[in-house]
């Protein structure tokens, strides 16, 4: 799957620019279409990745898929509630791979430390990459 922009024209004429995941072009005009929305333009976008391509910008040890395991976990937790502590904390107990427990505590320290969570994430940004450590500050 790839992340595709798109622009278009809804009903009313009105510009309608997003994104979508996509296996292809022709996914997303069917998407497009479903919503009754007349495409303009469809292009695949940079950030669009698979798992594989994720792992190698990994940094050795720490795996694409623990990355999105520990990600579903951050997200259950927070939503569920919790501080940053407590989900930084239930992070590094449930992370079985040492090198990754030493990175989720070091962003812990800066995070209880008073840096913001992708100031925190940034500094391991080797790991993480460029867009989930920008993913984050957008969200914060």
């Amino acid at each position: 799957m790839s992340v595709y922009t798109y622009r278009a024209r809804d009903e009313k004429g009105s510009l309608i620019a997003g994104e979508t995941e996509a296996a292809d072009e022709g996914e997303v005009m069917a998407f497009l279409s479903g919503r009754n929305l007349m495409p303009l333009s469809i292009k695949k976008g940079k950030g669009s990745f698979d798992l594989a391509q994720l792992e190698k910008m990994m940094q050795p040890g720490v795996s694409g898929e623990e990355i999105l395991v520990m990600t579903r976990q951050f997200y259950t937790l927070f939503k569920a509630g919790m501080s940053m502590e407590a989900i930084l904390s239930t992070l590094i107990r449930q992370t079985q791979n040492k090198a990754f427990q030493g990175v989720l505590q070091d962003i812990q320290n800066s995070v209880s430390g008073g840096d913001g969570l992708s100031k925190a994430f940034n500094k391991h940004r080797k790991i993480f990459g460029d867009l989930y450590v920008s993913m984050l500050a957008a969200g914060e």
